[in-house]
């Protein structure tokens, strides 16, 4: 299959081909991505996170409608968490999205974080890319729920939420997960539950208590309610909103370059690594070493430094050394 052109020419199919290629960190996938990536740019990327029940595949649904009925294309990306035990994931939230299946202008495609701590994995930049390039004008991407925010999903898209819900203690959670540093937005969902005001009172008063010093604009709280269809047009309102006030604004050229550079970093450090592996697996050092651990005549910390420096200094490959 073309990837490149297919994905071009808008095939959902050559899309989630291309994925999963992306996910098992298959090298044909770079190829594809190599010339996709001058193709992006234009669809504005939106992450949202929170504890797990907060209702976010639900307002995920509520909001692809609202995109759609103002004729924008949408991109769907949800993480589930996989198992420690089989490596599975349940991949199941796209189940509350069922409803848009059928519609050619929403793709939706469900990942596993495989063991990554932010929430998202690490062929996510990889699966914006192929998006972005199809001309999705939104891309909403859902994190695994860990209770709290996953830097990660900051330094993918262009505005963060962090969804919130009544009776968690989500005030105090905010806290303790940095969301004041990192959150555009908050969404105080299942708002037709008792406490959804002192929800919002607490944050009003944890936002103003940490900006009172900053000329940072005070990021907004929305009241919704998924699954009553309340408040939702109000929260894409809000979206809009956010996305037109940073046209221009320096910042977000700051924060898409930090963006890039931590995207580059991440990608030199997965080639080195699968470099430095592939060439000490098969070395006699690598053996040598793990003799000596097994049978205590040195410590895995010091094995691990002499090998690495070893490798550094080109000798590795010699079995004699």
């Amino acid at each position: 299959m073309n990837f490149y052109q297919d994905i071009l020419d808008g095939s959902h199919l050559a899309a989630g081909r291309l994925i999963k290629l992306i996910e098992d960190g298959d090298p044909n996938s770079y190829g594809a991505l190599k010339k996709l990536y001058p193709h992006g740019g234009n669809a504005f990327i939106i992450g949202i996170t929170g504890p797990p029940g907060a209702g976010k595949s639900t307002l995920f649904d509520r909001l692809i409608a609202e995109f759609r009925a103002d004729g924008k294309k949408v991109a769907v990306l949800v993480f589930d968490p996989t198992s420690p035990l089989t490596g599975g994931a349940i991949l199941g939230d796209r189940i509350r999205m069922n409803r848009h299946s059928s519609d050619s202008g929403v793709f939706i495609r469900s990942l596993a974080t495989r063991g990554a701590l932010g929430g998202i994995s690490r062929a996510a930049k990889g699966a914006t890319i192929v998006l972005d390039a199809m001309k999705h004008d939104v891309i909403l991407i859902e994190t695994a729920g860990l209770g709290q925010i996953g830097a990660d999903i900051s330094l993918l898209a262009h505005m963060t939420m962090v969804v919130c819900i009544p009776g968690m203690g989500d005030g105090m959670q905010a806290i303790k997960a940095g969301t004041l540093e990192l959150a555009d937005l908050y969404v105080v969902n299942k708002a037709d539950l008792p406490g959804a005001e002192d929800v919002k009172h607490d944050l009003e008063s944890m936002l103003k208590f940490k900006l009172a010093s900053e000329t940072t604009r005070q990021p907004e709280i929305v009241l919704t309610s998924a699954t009553q269809n309340r408040g939702v047009d109000e929260l894409r309102c809000a979206i809009v909103s956010f996305q037109q006030r940073i046209k221009g604004d320096p910042r977000l050229s700051e924060k898409a370059r930090h963006q890039t550079t931590r995207y580059l970093e991440q990608l030199i450090k997965e080639l080195a690594a699968d470099c430095f592996w592939c060439n000490i697996r098969s070395s006699q050092a690598f053996l040598n070493a793990l003799t000596a651990v097994e049978t205590l005549q040195t410590d895995p910390y010091s094995a691990a430094r002499d090998i690495v420096g070893r490798l550094l200094e080109g000798g590795l490959k010699n079995p004699d050394r």
